[in-house]
């Protein structure tokens, strides 16, 4: 059974103070328990993609992973605080920071040797990986009487990855010794990331708004837009000639989406 504790206290008429702690579990996704890679050799595109076509079928290691059903649940550890404020009955205030400490991440991949043959491997999937997350999120959503409210919310966080485990597992009976992975992280600054997210809704009651001609197009109506946007991944790139060691010196695109 997984342990969450929250807290909330009220400091002052508009304000309160809210902690939160919680133990949560997530099963690694089908693809990772009972995933596997094939290749297909055939001439028609339109079986290219399905194993069950008349064609013939290989478990190809250069296409992916093998799954890994004794997979365990990946566990996150959460912590939260922060401060709830109202303004006027009109817009509330949320400034909360959090830490979330992850083990058992399902992204860690092994290779699996044979015995004797060793020209070719599979790769597996295991429960190795780790994660340490820390941010501050705010956000602004008013409480508007009318037919129009909205949201906004500002986050940064910084984080870093590790893995351990084996790159190398030979079967038993193999002349060859498993091989480890190490302790390995990777960085970031605390300015890592940044995320945006917004929402703006219209909603009308019965034989309410404008009226044209007798008529009311806006009435009973609901009308909800969401969108996001982060910046995107860090990464570490050094051209010929470049003498520096700074890392995560450049960034991929950022992302956003709108519905």
């Amino acid at each position: 059974i997984p342990p969450r504790l929250g807290i909330s206290y009220p400091m002052r008429e508009n304000s309160v103070l809210h902690f939160v702690y919680g133990h949560f579990y997530q099963r690694p996704s089908w693809t990772k328990m009972f995933g596997l890679p094939f290749v297909n050799y055939t001439t028609s595109w339109d079986s290219v993609l399905n194993p069950y076509a008349k064609q013939t079928t290989y478990m190809d290691e250069w296409q992916g992973y093998y799954g890994n059903p004794e997979l365990g649940y990946e566990r996150t550890i959460q912590y939260e605080l922060g401060l709830d404020y109202n303004i006027a009955d009109i817009i509330k205030l949320d400034l909360t920071g959090y830490y979330k400490d992850a083990s058992g991440e399902a992204n860690v991949i092994t290779g699996n040797y044979a015995a004797t043959y060793q020209a070719t491997h599979a790769l597996m999937m295991s429960n190795t990986g780790y994660s340490d997350v820390r941010g501050i999120e705010t956000k602004m959503d008013s409480r508007l009487n009318g037919m129009f409210n909205f949201g906004l919310s500002h986050e940064i966080y910084w984080s870093f990855a590790g893995q351990v485990g084996f790159s190398r597992l030979y079967e038993p009976g193999s002349a060859s010794l498993d091989v480890p992975k190490g302790l390995r992280q990777e960085r970031g600054a605390w300015n890592n990331y940044q995320r945006i997210k917004g929402w703006l809704s219209l909603s009308t009651d019965k034989d309410e708004g404008p009226e044209i001609a007798g008529i009311r197009p806006l009435s009973d109506m609901g009308i909800y837009v969401n969108m996001w946007w982060r910046q995107g991944d860090q990464f570490t790139y050094h051209g010929p000639g470049d003498q520096s060691t700074e890392p995560n010196n450049m960034r991929w695109f950022n992302y956003y989406q709108i519905d």
